[in-house]
This record gives C-alpha cells, sequence and structure tokens, in this order.
C-alpha cells in the first residue's frame, strides 16, 4: 500500500464517520486537526522510509 492509499484511506474513513454522525458536528475542526496530523505523520513516515 502506498502512502497516497494509506493518506486517501485515511481521509474515506473520517468522511464516512462524519456523514454517520451528523450530532457530532461540533467536534469537525477537531477530526479535521487530527487528520491534518495523521496525514502529516504518513508524509513523514514515507519520507523516512
Amino acid at each position: 500500500m502506498s502512502c497516497k492509499q494509506k493518506a486517501a484511506a485515511l481521509e474515506n474513513r473520517l468522511a464516512q464517520q462524519q456523514q454517520s454522525s451528523p450530532q457530532n458536528r461540533i467536534s469537525w475542526p477537531l477530526k479535521l486537526a487530527c487528520l491534518t496530523l495523521a496525514l502529516a505523520a504518513v508524509v513523514l513516515l514515507c519520507y523516512l522510509d
């Protein structure tokens, strides 16, 4: 699995969670921050490999 695929899978999973739980709209900015951190970690790991 390539880095881009991992990042895309992560984004898809987060998007599905967001759609399935409308009451979590307040925490959406927090989820976005977590996604950004996760993507940064994936990119870092890819460059370190």
